[in-house]
Protein backbone atom coordinates (compact mmCIF):
# COMPACT_ATOMS: atom_id res chain seq x y z
CA UNK A 1 0.00 0.00 0.00
CA UNK A 2 1.21 3.77 -0.74
CA UNK A 3 -0.31 7.02 -0.61
CA UNK A 4 -0.01 9.58 -2.89
CA UNK A 5 0.23 13.20 -2.77
CA UNK A 6 -3.38 14.57 -4.33
CA UNK A 7 -2.91 17.60 -7.18
CA UNK A 8 -5.62 19.26 -8.82
CA UNK A 9 -6.95 18.66 -12.62
CA UNK A 10 -4.39 21.08 -14.06
CA UNK A 11 -1.48 19.93 -11.90
CA UNK A 12 -1.98 16.23 -12.94
CA UNK A 13 -2.86 17.33 -16.50
CA UNK A 14 0.76 18.71 -16.37
CA UNK A 15 2.55 16.28 -14.44
CA UNK A 16 1.20 13.81 -16.58
CA UNK A 17 2.72 15.41 -19.98
CA UNK A 18 6.12 15.17 -17.72
CA UNK A 19 5.55 11.54 -17.34
CA UNK A 20 4.83 12.09 -13.47
CA UNK A 21 2.77 13.58 -10.87
CA UNK A 22 4.28 16.47 -9.35
CA UNK A 23 2.93 17.86 -6.23
CA UNK A 24 2.19 21.92 -5.89
CA UNK A 25 3.02 22.33 -2.31
CA UNK A 26 5.89 22.42 0.13
CA UNK A 27 7.20 20.12 3.16
CA UNK A 28 5.75 22.99 5.18
CA UNK A 29 2.32 23.05 3.25
CA UNK A 30 3.31 26.50 1.20
CA UNK A 31 2.43 26.85 -2.62
CA UNK A 32 5.60 26.58 -4.72
CA UNK A 33 3.91 26.85 -7.68
CA UNK A 34 3.06 24.14 -10.78
CA UNK A 35 5.50 22.52 -12.68
CA UNK A 36 8.11 19.56 -13.26
CA UNK A 37 11.28 19.42 -11.50
CA UNK A 38 13.37 21.92 -13.26
CA UNK A 39 10.77 23.15 -15.04
CA UNK A 40 8.72 26.58 -14.23
CA UNK A 41 9.44 28.64 -11.14
CA UNK A 42 12.50 28.40 -8.62
CA UNK A 43 11.88 24.72 -7.24
CA UNK A 44 14.53 24.31 -4.92
CA UNK A 45 13.25 21.98 -1.97
CA UNK A 46 12.12 18.32 -2.82
CA UNK A 47 8.64 17.50 -3.45
CA UNK A 48 6.91 15.14 -1.84
CA UNK A 49 4.89 13.07 -4.67
CA UNK A 50 4.27 9.42 -2.28
CA UNK A 51 4.74 7.15 0.67
CA UNK A 52 4.23 3.94 1.64
CA UNK A 53 2.25 2.89 4.30
CA UNK A 54 1.43 -0.35 6.31
CA UNK A 55 0.80 -3.71 4.35
CA UNK A 56 -2.86 -4.26 5.54
CA UNK A 57 -5.29 -6.51 4.46
CA UNK A 58 -8.13 -4.26 3.88
CA UNK A 59 -7.51 -0.94 1.65
CA UNK A 60 -8.81 2.01 4.20
CA UNK A 61 -8.33 0.17 7.52
CA UNK A 62 -4.63 0.77 8.93
CA UNK A 63 -3.79 -1.66 11.36
CA UNK A 64 -1.18 -0.85 14.10
CA UNK A 65 2.77 -1.89 13.54
CA UNK A 66 5.99 -1.28 14.70
CA UNK A 67 6.44 1.17 12.04
CA UNK A 68 4.26 4.67 10.44
CA UNK A 69 5.44 7.16 8.42
CA UNK A 70 3.25 10.62 6.65
CA UNK A 71 6.19 10.79 4.55
CA UNK A 72 7.84 13.60 6.20
CA UNK A 73 8.93 12.37 9.64
CA UNK A 74 9.13 7.99 10.32
CA UNK A 75 8.25 7.19 13.73
CA UNK A 76 9.86 3.68 14.75
CA UNK A 77 9.47 1.48 17.54
CA UNK A 78 13.25 -1.09 17.31
CA UNK A 79 12.75 -4.63 17.18
CA UNK A 80 14.77 -5.16 20.26
CA UNK A 81 11.88 -3.67 22.60
CA UNK A 82 8.75 -5.79 21.47
CA UNK A 83 7.11 -8.40 23.62
CA UNK A 84 5.48 -10.94 21.36
CA UNK A 85 1.68 -11.81 22.48
CA UNK A 86 -0.88 -14.40 21.44
CA UNK A 87 -2.35 -12.01 19.20
CA UNK A 88 -0.85 -8.67 17.86
CA UNK A 89 2.67 -7.57 18.85
CA UNK A 90 2.60 -5.09 22.11
CA UNK A 91 4.98 -3.83 24.28
CA UNK A 92 6.55 -3.13 27.51
CA UNK A 93 6.18 0.42 28.42
CA UNK A 94 8.99 0.55 30.75
CA UNK A 95 11.66 -0.87 28.18
CA UNK A 96 9.62 0.75 24.19
CA UNK A 97 10.93 3.82 23.20
CA UNK A 98 9.56 5.12 19.94
CA UNK A 99 12.13 6.93 17.92
CA UNK A 100 10.85 10.29 15.83
CA UNK A 101 12.79 10.61 12.55
CA UNK A 102 13.40 13.32 10.04
CA UNK A 103 13.50 11.06 6.74
CA UNK A 104 12.41 13.63 3.79
CA UNK A 105 14.62 14.82 2.24
CA UNK A 106 16.83 11.91 2.54
CA UNK A 107 20.02 13.85 3.11
CA UNK A 108 18.82 15.38 6.15
CA UNK A 109 17.94 12.07 7.98
CA UNK A 110 18.50 12.55 11.78
CA UNK A 111 16.69 11.22 15.05
CA UNK A 112 14.58 13.90 16.25
CA UNK A 113 13.34 12.69 19.51
CA UNK A 114 12.62 9.88 21.39
CA UNK A 115 9.43 9.07 23.56
CA UNK A 116 9.17 6.36 26.38
CA UNK A 117 6.24 4.00 26.67
CA UNK A 118 5.27 3.99 23.51
CA UNK A 119 4.21 0.76 21.07
CA UNK A 120 2.73 -0.52 18.24
CA UNK A 121 1.75 2.19 16.67
CA UNK A 122 -1.31 4.12 14.36
CA UNK A 123 -0.98 7.46 12.80
CA UNK A 124 -3.76 9.86 11.85
CA UNK A 125 -2.89 13.35 10.58
CA UNK A 126 -0.47 14.70 13.53
CA UNK A 127 -1.38 12.79 16.28
CA UNK A 128 -0.01 9.28 17.11
CA UNK A 129 -1.57 6.45 19.01
CA UNK A 130 0.55 4.34 20.70
CA UNK A 131 -0.32 0.65 22.40
CA UNK A 132 1.48 -0.51 25.18
CA UNK A 133 0.89 -3.79 27.46
CA UNK A 134 -1.59 -2.16 29.47
CA UNK A 135 -2.11 1.66 28.03
CA UNK A 136 -2.94 3.24 24.88
CA UNK A 137 -1.53 6.97 24.24
CA UNK A 138 -2.15 10.04 22.33
CA UNK A 139 0.80 12.11 20.88
CA UNK A 140 0.18 15.34 19.02
CA UNK A 141 2.96 15.60 16.91
CA UNK A 142 2.51 18.90 14.84
CA UNK A 143 6.00 19.41 16.06
CA UNK A 144 7.98 15.98 15.76
CA UNK A 145 10.82 16.75 17.60
CA UNK A 146 8.36 17.98 20.47
CA UNK A 147 5.64 15.64 20.57
CA UNK A 148 3.09 16.30 23.35
CA UNK A 149 1.14 13.20 25.13
CA UNK A 150 -2.35 14.38 24.69
CA UNK A 151 -4.65 11.93 26.30
CA UNK A 152 -3.44 8.63 28.00
CA UNK A 153 -6.12 5.78 28.32
CA UNK A 154 -5.18 2.62 31.26
CA UNK A 155 -6.16 -0.56 30.99
CA UNK A 156 -7.65 -2.33 34.27
CA UNK A 157 -6.57 -5.68 35.68
CA UNK A 158 -6.87 -8.44 33.73
CA UNK A 159 -8.24 -6.46 30.84
CA UNK A 160 -5.90 -6.65 27.53
CA UNK A 161 -5.46 -5.34 24.26
CA UNK A 162 -6.58 -7.73 21.45
CA UNK A 163 -6.05 -5.19 18.58
CA UNK A 164 -7.12 -2.37 17.16
CA UNK A 165 -8.08 -0.40 13.74
CA UNK A 166 -8.08 3.13 12.26
CA UNK A 167 -11.17 3.77 10.21
CA UNK A 168 -11.94 6.86 8.66
CA UNK A 169 -10.56 8.93 11.64
CA UNK A 170 -11.34 6.82 14.60
CA UNK A 171 -9.47 4.23 16.37
CA UNK A 172 -11.24 0.87 17.07
CA UNK A 173 -9.44 -0.28 19.99
CA UNK A 174 -10.39 -4.35 21.19
CA UNK A 175 -10.02 -5.92 24.05
CA UNK A 176 -10.56 -9.14 26.52
CA UNK A 177 -10.89 -9.44 29.73
CA UNK A 178 -10.55 -13.22 31.69
CA UNK A 179 -14.21 -13.81 33.54
CA UNK A 180 -14.48 -13.69 37.04
CA UNK A 181 -17.17 -16.03 37.51
CA UNK A 182 -17.98 -15.29 40.83
CA UNK A 183 -18.72 -11.76 39.81
CA UNK A 184 -18.68 -11.31 35.96
CA UNK A 185 -20.11 -7.74 35.96
CA UNK A 186 -19.78 -5.02 36.22
CA UNK A 187 -17.05 -4.96 34.63
CA UNK A 188 -14.20 -2.21 34.76
CA UNK A 189 -12.21 -1.43 31.36
CA UNK A 190 -10.59 1.07 31.49
CA UNK A 191 -9.77 4.91 33.30
CA UNK A 192 -8.76 8.21 31.98
CA UNK A 193 -8.49 11.16 33.79
CA UNK A 194 -10.01 9.19 37.13
CA UNK A 195 -12.72 8.22 35.46
CA UNK A 196 -13.90 4.26 34.89
CA UNK A 197 -15.49 2.95 31.85
CA UNK A 198 -17.99 0.35 33.80
CA UNK A 199 -19.44 -2.46 31.18
CA UNK A 200 -23.17 -3.04 33.23
CA UNK A 201 -24.58 -6.61 32.95
CA UNK A 202 -27.28 -5.33 30.88
CA UNK A 203 -24.68 -4.12 28.42
CA UNK A 204 -23.04 -7.36 27.49
CA UNK A 205 -24.41 -9.10 24.65
CA UNK A 206 -24.42 -12.88 25.28
CA UNK A 207 -24.62 -15.12 21.85
CA UNK A 208 -27.23 -17.86 21.54
CA UNK A 209 -24.70 -20.01 20.58
CA UNK A 210 -23.38 -22.41 23.12
CA UNK A 211 -19.86 -22.40 23.63
CA UNK A 212 -17.52 -22.55 27.42
CA UNK A 213 -17.59 -18.75 27.82
CA UNK A 214 -13.87 -17.56 29.47
CA UNK A 215 -13.59 -13.85 28.03
CA UNK A 216 -15.43 -10.56 27.95
CA UNK A 217 -14.43 -8.65 24.52
CA UNK A 218 -15.04 -5.03 24.27
CA UNK A 219 -15.15 -3.04 20.70
CA UNK A 220 -14.62 1.13 21.79
CA UNK A 221 -14.66 3.51 19.22
CA UNK A 222 -11.89 6.53 20.38
CA UNK A 223 -10.95 9.89 18.95
CA UNK A 224 -7.67 10.14 18.71
CA UNK A 225 -7.98 14.12 18.71
CA UNK A 226 -8.85 13.68 22.06
CA UNK A 227 -8.87 9.77 23.60
CA UNK A 228 -12.85 9.96 24.06
CA UNK A 229 -14.83 6.92 23.31
CA UNK A 230 -17.26 7.21 21.11
CA UNK A 231 -18.97 4.12 21.13
CA UNK A 232 -18.70 0.88 22.82
CA UNK A 233 -20.14 -2.67 22.80
CA UNK A 234 -19.39 -5.54 24.34
CA UNK A 235 -20.28 -9.28 24.40
CA UNK A 236 -18.96 -12.79 25.93
CA UNK A 237 -17.00 -15.38 24.33
CA UNK A 238 -14.52 -17.73 24.32
CA UNK A 239 -10.03 -16.70 23.94
CA UNK A 240 -10.12 -20.25 22.00
CA UNK A 241 -8.66 -19.44 18.74
CA UNK A 242 -9.95 -15.71 18.59
CA UNK A 243 -10.04 -14.08 15.29
CA UNK A 244 -10.30 -10.21 14.60
CA UNK A 245 -11.33 -9.38 11.06
CA UNK A 246 -12.82 -5.87 10.00
CA UNK A 247 -14.55 -4.52 6.62
CA UNK A 248 -15.47 -1.42 5.72
CA UNK A 249 -19.14 -2.06 7.03
CA UNK A 250 -18.70 -4.42 9.71
CA UNK A 251 -16.47 -6.16 12.05
CA UNK A 252 -16.21 -10.03 13.35
CA UNK A 253 -14.73 -11.91 15.96
CA UNK A 254 -14.42 -15.28 16.21
CA UNK A 255 -13.54 -18.08 18.63
CA UNK A 256 -13.60 -21.77 18.94
CA UNK A 257 -16.89 -23.44 20.02
CA UNK A 258 -16.21 -26.21 22.82
CA UNK A 259 -17.42 -29.39 21.47
CA UNK A 260 -20.21 -31.10 23.43
CA UNK A 261 -18.94 -34.78 23.24
CA UNK A 262 -21.74 -36.00 25.15
CA UNK A 263 -24.14 -34.51 22.81
CA UNK A 264 -22.29 -35.76 19.81
CA UNK A 265 -22.36 -39.10 22.12
CA UNK A 266 -26.23 -39.52 22.50
CA UNK A 267 -26.36 -38.69 18.34
CA UNK A 268 -24.33 -41.29 17.46
CA UNK A 269 -26.17 -43.68 19.68
CA UNK A 270 -29.58 -43.14 18.48
CA UNK A 271 -29.15 -42.72 15.11
CA UNK A 272 -26.44 -45.77 15.03
CA UNK A 273 -25.94 -48.00 18.42
CA UNK A 274 -29.31 -48.06 20.09
CA UNK A 275 -29.36 -52.23 19.95
CA UNK A 276 -25.78 -52.06 21.82
CA UNK A 277 -27.94 -50.63 25.05
CA UNK A 278 -30.99 -51.51 27.33
CA UNK A 279 -33.63 -48.90 27.98
CA UNK A 280 -32.63 -47.73 30.88
CA UNK A 281 -29.45 -46.80 29.90
CA UNK A 282 -30.06 -45.04 27.13
CA UNK A 283 -32.93 -43.44 29.57
CA UNK A 284 -29.91 -41.86 31.41
CA UNK A 285 -27.92 -41.06 28.44
CA UNK A 286 -30.94 -38.96 27.34
CA UNK A 287 -31.12 -37.32 30.78
CA UNK A 288 -27.50 -36.74 30.90
CA UNK A 289 -27.75 -34.54 27.97
CA UNK A 290 -30.52 -32.03 29.35
CA UNK A 291 -28.05 -31.31 32.62
CA UNK A 292 -26.70 -27.87 33.11
CA UNK A 293 -23.47 -28.58 34.12
CA UNK A 294 -20.14 -28.09 32.23
CA UNK A 295 -18.51 -30.41 29.26
CA UNK A 296 -16.07 -31.63 31.37
CA UNK A 297 -18.44 -32.59 34.64
CA UNK A 298 -20.85 -34.36 31.64
CA UNK A 299 -17.77 -36.33 30.36
CA UNK A 300 -17.25 -37.80 33.77
CA UNK A 301 -20.87 -38.49 33.92
CA UNK A 302 -21.03 -40.34 30.57
CA UNK A 303 -17.97 -42.59 31.60
CA UNK A 304 -19.86 -43.65 34.71
CA UNK A 305 -22.73 -44.54 33.08
CA UNK A 306 -21.00 -46.71 30.13
CA UNK A 307 -18.58 -48.27 33.14
CA UNK A 308 -22.14 -49.32 35.31
CA UNK A 309 -23.97 -50.72 32.34
CA UNK A 310 -20.59 -52.74 31.02
CA UNK A 311 -20.67 -54.56 34.10
CA UNK A 312 -23.81 -55.39 34.20
CA UNK A 313 -22.79 -57.53 30.47
CA UNK A 314 -20.82 -60.79 30.45
CA UNK A 315 -17.57 -60.93 29.40
CA UNK A 316 -18.28 -62.24 25.70
CA UNK A 317 -21.14 -59.40 25.34
CA UNK A 318 -19.09 -56.84 27.16
CA UNK A 319 -16.61 -57.35 24.02
CA UNK A 320 -19.25 -57.73 21.34
CA UNK A 321 -20.35 -54.27 22.51
CA UNK A 322 -17.42 -52.77 22.88
CA UNK A 323 -15.84 -53.80 19.51
CA UNK A 324 -19.32 -53.23 17.94
CA UNK A 325 -19.10 -49.55 19.73
CA UNK A 326 -15.51 -48.85 18.43
CA UNK A 327 -16.40 -49.60 15.07
CA UNK A 328 -19.41 -47.51 14.46
CA UNK A 329 -18.32 -44.61 16.21
CA UNK A 330 -15.14 -44.54 14.34
CA UNK A 331 -17.17 -44.59 11.27
CA UNK A 332 -20.30 -42.27 12.63
CA UNK A 333 -17.14 -39.89 13.76
CA UNK A 334 -15.59 -39.22 10.06
CA UNK A 335 -19.34 -39.07 8.78
CA UNK A 336 -19.89 -36.35 11.04
CA UNK A 337 -16.94 -34.64 11.75
CA UNK A 338 -17.46 -30.98 11.03
CA UNK A 339 -19.72 -30.95 13.95
CA UNK A 340 -17.21 -31.91 16.34
CA UNK A 341 -14.76 -28.20 15.64
CA UNK A 342 -16.82 -25.32 14.68
CA UNK A 343 -15.88 -21.27 15.15
CA UNK A 344 -18.32 -18.80 15.89
CA UNK A 345 -18.50 -15.77 14.25
CA UNK A 346 -20.02 -12.42 15.83
CA UNK A 347 -20.82 -9.80 13.47
CA UNK A 348 -20.61 -6.02 14.50
CA UNK A 349 -21.85 -3.39 12.69
CA UNK A 350 -19.11 -1.02 12.59
CA UNK A 351 -21.39 2.78 12.25
CA UNK A 352 -23.49 1.62 15.47
CA UNK A 353 -21.68 -1.30 17.16
CA UNK A 354 -24.44 -3.65 16.83
CA UNK A 355 -24.47 -7.23 17.72
CA UNK A 356 -27.47 -9.11 17.06
CA UNK A 357 -26.09 -11.60 14.56
CA UNK A 358 -23.45 -15.07 15.24
CA UNK A 359 -22.80 -17.19 12.64
CA UNK A 360 -21.21 -20.67 12.99
CA UNK A 361 -19.29 -22.63 10.48
CA UNK A 362 -17.37 -25.90 10.76
CA UNK A 363 -13.17 -26.01 11.81
CA UNK A 364 -11.10 -23.42 12.95
CA UNK A 365 -9.91 -20.37 11.20
CA UNK A 366 -6.13 -19.61 10.73
CA UNK A 367 -5.96 -16.06 10.50
CA UNK A 368 -7.73 -12.66 9.72
CA UNK A 369 -7.01 -13.19 5.58
CA UNK A 370 -9.24 -16.39 6.69
CA UNK A 371 -12.03 -14.02 6.64
CA UNK A 372 -13.53 -11.29 3.89
CA UNK A 373 -16.53 -9.39 2.79
CA UNK A 374 -17.61 -8.68 -0.30
CA UNK A 375 -20.65 -7.51 -1.95
CA UNK A 376 -22.63 -8.30 1.90
CA UNK A 377 -21.24 -11.92 2.04
CA UNK A 378 -18.47 -13.16 4.27
CA UNK A 379 -16.31 -15.54 2.78
CA UNK A 380 -14.60 -18.01 5.39
CA UNK A 381 -11.80 -20.57 5.13
CA UNK A 382 -11.60 -23.15 7.89
CA UNK A 383 -9.56 -26.27 8.70
CA UNK A 384 -11.07 -29.43 9.58
CA UNK A 385 -8.70 -30.94 11.81
CA UNK A 386 -8.44 -34.63 13.62
CA UNK A 387 -9.28 -34.53 17.72
CA UNK A 388 -9.46 -36.90 20.51
CA UNK A 389 -13.03 -38.42 18.99
CA UNK A 390 -12.01 -38.28 15.20
CA UNK A 391 -8.66 -39.84 13.66
CA UNK A 392 -9.90 -39.54 10.07
CA UNK A 393 -7.81 -37.31 8.05
CA UNK A 394 -8.05 -33.26 7.58
CA UNK A 395 -9.52 -31.28 5.13
CA UNK A 396 -10.50 -27.78 4.41
CA UNK A 397 -13.69 -26.31 3.18
CA UNK A 398 -14.89 -22.68 2.07
CA UNK A 399 -17.50 -20.94 3.71
CA UNK A 400 -20.15 -17.93 2.47
CA UNK A 401 -22.24 -16.45 4.64
CA UNK A 402 -25.40 -13.57 4.00
CA UNK A 403 -25.77 -10.72 5.84
CA UNK A 404 -27.81 -12.73 8.38
CA UNK A 405 -24.60 -14.83 8.89
CA UNK A 406 -26.27 -18.09 7.95
CA UNK A 407 -24.24 -20.39 5.62
CA UNK A 408 -25.43 -20.06 1.22
CA UNK A 409 -22.37 -21.65 -0.06
CA UNK A 410 -19.80 -23.99 0.43
CA UNK A 411 -16.59 -25.89 -0.68
CA UNK A 412 -15.84 -28.78 1.15
CA UNK A 413 -12.96 -30.94 1.38
CA UNK A 414 -10.15 -29.37 -0.32
CA UNK A 415 -6.61 -31.00 0.53
CA UNK A 416 -7.44 -34.33 3.04
CA UNK A 417 -4.67 -35.02 5.04
CA UNK A 418 -3.38 -31.77 4.82
CA UNK A 419 -4.25 -27.95 6.30
CA UNK A 420 -4.93 -24.38 5.47
CA UNK A 421 -1.19 -22.71 5.46
CA UNK A 422 -2.40 -19.16 3.19
CA UNK A 423 -5.44 -17.65 2.41
CA UNK A 424 -6.01 -14.98 0.39
CA UNK A 425 -9.68 -13.71 -1.15
CA UNK A 426 -9.56 -10.87 -4.09
CA UNK A 427 -12.46 -9.82 -5.38
CA UNK A 428 -14.88 -12.96 -6.71
CA UNK A 429 -11.65 -15.37 -6.52
CA UNK A 430 -10.22 -16.66 -3.58
CA UNK A 431 -6.78 -18.54 -3.25
CA UNK A 432 -5.64 -21.09 -0.36
CA UNK A 433 -3.21 -23.16 -0.27
CA UNK A 434 -2.69 -26.44 2.01
CA UNK A 435 0.01 -28.49 2.53
CA UNK A 436 1.28 -31.55 4.17
CA UNK A 437 3.78 -32.76 1.61
CA UNK A 438 3.25 -30.93 -1.31
CA UNK A 439 1.57 -27.35 -2.09
CA UNK A 440 -1.73 -27.59 -3.68
CA UNK A 441 -2.39 -24.37 -4.45
CA UNK A 442 -6.06 -23.70 -4.90
CA UNK A 443 -8.70 -21.10 -6.76
CA UNK A 444 -12.11 -20.84 -5.99
CA UNK A 445 -14.84 -19.47 -8.11
CA UNK A 446 -16.72 -17.16 -5.75
CA UNK A 447 -19.02 -15.56 -8.74
CA UNK A 448 -22.03 -17.27 -7.27
CA UNK A 449 -22.04 -17.21 -3.80
CA UNK A 450 -24.58 -19.63 -3.19
CA UNK A 451 -23.05 -22.00 -5.57
CA UNK A 452 -19.02 -21.36 -4.87
CA UNK A 453 -16.58 -24.08 -7.08
CA UNK A 454 -13.16 -25.43 -6.88
CA UNK A 455 -11.89 -23.56 -10.16
CA UNK A 456 -8.14 -24.85 -10.27
CA UNK A 457 -5.44 -26.85 -8.61
CA UNK A 458 -1.79 -26.68 -8.76
CA UNK A 459 0.52 -29.24 -7.08
CA UNK A 460 3.76 -28.06 -6.67
CA UNK A 461 6.41 -29.13 -3.79
CA UNK A 462 6.83 -26.74 -0.27
CA UNK A 463 4.10 -24.15 1.16
CA UNK A 464 3.33 -20.41 1.01
CA UNK A 465 2.51 -19.06 4.57
CA UNK A 466 1.31 -15.79 3.21
CA UNK A 467 -0.23 -14.69 -0.17
CA UNK A 468 -0.16 -11.51 -1.64
CA UNK A 469 -1.63 -9.87 -5.15
CA UNK A 470 0.53 -8.24 -6.74
CA UNK A 471 -2.04 -7.24 -9.81
CA UNK A 472 -4.75 -8.94 -11.10
CA UNK A 473 -2.96 -11.34 -12.42
CA UNK A 474 -0.06 -12.25 -10.24
CA UNK A 475 0.15 -13.65 -7.12
CA UNK A 476 3.17 -13.48 -4.66
CA UNK A 477 3.97 -16.74 -2.06
CA UNK A 478 5.94 -16.47 0.69
CA UNK A 479 6.92 -20.07 2.27
CA UNK A 480 9.02 -22.61 2.80
CA UNK A 481 10.94 -25.54 0.57
CA UNK A 482 13.08 -28.49 2.70
CA UNK A 483 13.55 -25.75 5.43
CA UNK A 484 14.27 -22.49 3.23
CA UNK A 485 12.53 -19.39 2.37
CA UNK A 486 10.83 -20.13 -0.76
CA UNK A 487 9.00 -17.37 -2.90
CA UNK A 488 6.53 -18.17 -5.61
CA UNK A 489 5.27 -16.57 -8.48
CA UNK A 490 1.52 -17.42 -9.40
CA UNK A 491 -0.02 -16.42 -12.60
CA UNK A 492 -3.75 -16.46 -11.88
CA UNK A 493 -5.09 -15.06 -15.26
CA UNK A 494 -7.04 -18.48 -16.11
CA UNK A 495 -8.43 -18.93 -13.11
CA UNK A 496 -9.17 -22.80 -13.66
CA UNK A 497 -5.74 -23.21 -14.60
CA UNK A 498 -3.02 -21.32 -12.21
CA UNK A 499 0.52 -21.71 -13.22
CA UNK A 500 3.98 -21.15 -11.09
CA UNK A 501 5.81 -18.88 -13.37
CA UNK A 502 8.56 -17.82 -11.33
CA UNK A 503 10.26 -18.91 -8.18
CA UNK A 504 13.11 -18.07 -6.09
CA UNK A 505 14.52 -20.16 -2.80
CA UNK A 506 16.47 -18.28 -0.49
CA UNK A 507 19.60 -19.78 1.62
CA UNK A 508 17.19 -18.32 5.03
CA UNK A 509 15.45 -20.66 7.23
CA UNK A 510 12.69 -17.85 8.01
CA UNK A 511 11.27 -14.47 7.29
CA UNK A 512 9.16 -12.36 9.70
CA UNK A 513 6.76 -12.44 6.69
CA UNK A 514 5.74 -15.91 7.63
CA UNK A 515 4.49 -14.50 11.43
CA UNK A 516 3.51 -10.61 10.24
CA UNK A 517 2.23 -9.69 7.12
CA UNK A 518 3.27 -5.97 8.23
CA UNK A 519 7.14 -6.83 7.58
CA UNK A 520 6.34 -7.04 3.88
CA UNK A 521 6.59 -4.39 1.32
CA UNK A 522 6.14 -3.61 -2.12
CA UNK A 523 6.90 -0.87 -4.48
CA UNK A 524 4.59 -1.36 -7.56
CA UNK A 525 5.76 1.90 -9.47
CA UNK A 526 9.31 -0.21 -9.07
CA UNK A 527 7.83 -3.36 -9.02
CA UNK A 528 10.26 -4.51 -6.32
CA UNK A 529 9.33 -6.02 -2.82
CA UNK A 530 11.10 -6.22 0.47
CA UNK A 531 11.49 -9.16 2.43
CA UNK A 532 13.00 -9.66 5.86
CA UNK A 533 14.59 -12.94 6.55
CA UNK A 534 17.13 -14.27 9.70
CA UNK A 535 21.04 -13.77 7.62
CA UNK A 536 20.19 -10.55 5.60
CA UNK A 537 17.53 -8.73 4.21
CA UNK A 538 16.56 -8.28 0.30
CA UNK A 539 14.88 -6.86 -2.64
CA UNK A 540 13.48 -8.60 -5.55
CA UNK A 541 11.80 -7.77 -8.98
CA UNK A 542 8.96 -8.93 -10.33
CA UNK A 543 9.35 -7.10 -13.66
CA UNK A 544 8.40 -9.11 -16.45
CA UNK A 545 6.44 -11.46 -14.25
CA UNK A 546 9.69 -13.41 -13.13
CA UNK A 547 11.49 -12.43 -9.40
CA UNK A 548 14.98 -11.66 -9.42
CA UNK A 549 17.17 -10.70 -6.52
CA UNK A 550 17.54 -6.76 -6.60
CA UNK A 551 19.74 -6.39 -3.78
CA UNK A 552 21.12 -7.54 -0.56
CA UNK A 553 21.26 -5.80 2.75
CA UNK A 554 23.50 -8.09 5.09
CA UNK A 555 22.56 -6.58 8.19
CA UNK A 556 20.87 -9.63 10.42
CA UNK A 557 18.36 -7.62 12.32
CA UNK A 558 16.62 -5.36 9.67
CA UNK A 559 12.83 -5.78 10.49
CA UNK A 560 11.12 -3.04 8.34
CA UNK A 561 11.22 -0.64 4.92
CA UNK A 562 9.17 2.08 3.73
CA UNK A 563 9.61 4.05 0.53
CA UNK A 564 9.30 7.85 0.14
CA UNK A 565 9.16 9.16 -3.45
CA UNK A 566 12.12 7.27 -5.32
CA UNK A 567 13.92 6.49 -1.85
CA UNK A 568 13.64 2.93 0.46
CA UNK A 569 14.49 3.40 4.11
CA UNK A 570 16.02 0.05 5.44
CA UNK A 571 14.71 0.08 9.31
CA UNK A 572 16.97 -2.43 11.91
CA UNK A 573 17.05 -2.47 15.66
CA UNK A 574 19.77 0.28 15.40
CA UNK A 575 19.92 2.24 12.67
CA UNK A 576 17.96 3.44 9.89
CA UNK A 577 19.54 3.94 6.13
CA UNK A 578 18.48 5.32 3.02
CA UNK A 579 18.64 4.01 -0.50
CA UNK A 580 17.86 4.82 -4.29
CA UNK A 581 15.65 3.04 -5.65
CA UNK A 582 16.77 3.79 -9.26
CA UNK A 583 20.68 2.59 -8.47
CA UNK A 584 20.22 1.31 -5.12
CA UNK A 585 23.36 3.98 -3.83
CA UNK A 586 23.17 4.03 -0.50
CA UNK A 587 22.26 7.87 0.01
CA UNK A 588 22.49 8.20 3.91
CA UNK A 589 22.11 6.39 7.31
CA UNK A 590 21.53 7.19 10.81
CA UNK A 591 22.20 5.46 14.24
CA UNK A 592 19.57 5.39 16.78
Amino acid sequence: MGKYILQSESDSLLGAAFGRNIQTFGLDGSEIGIGAPGIGSDLKQPVLERYSETNIQVPGIDEPDMVKTDGKQIYYVPNQNYIYSFKDTFHDPNKTMVNIIKAFPPENLSKLTEIQGGGSMLLTGNTLVTFGSNTVKGLDTTEPDKPKEIWKLNLKDNVSIETARLKDGKVFLVTRAFLDRSSPCPKPIIEANGREMVIDCVDIYYPTVKSNTDSLFTVLVIDPKNGDYLQNATFIGSSSNSVFYMSQNNIYITYQLATDFVEFFYGFITSKAQDLFDHATLTKLKDLTNLEISNQAKLVELESILSNYQLTLADEQRRKVETELTNRLDNYSTEHKRELSQTAIVKINTDNLESSLVGVVPGSLLNQFSLDEYNEHLRVATTISSNFIVSAESENDIYVLDQNQQIVGSVLSLGLGERIYSVRFVGNIGYAVTFRQTDPFYTIDLSNPTNPQKAGELKIPGFSSYLHPLSQNLILGVGSEQNQVKLSLFDVSKTDAPIEISKYVLDEFWTQVSDSHHAFLVDPVHKIFFLPGGKSAYIFSYQNSQINLVTVFGETDIVRAVYINDYLYILGSNNISVYNEIDWQKINSEEL
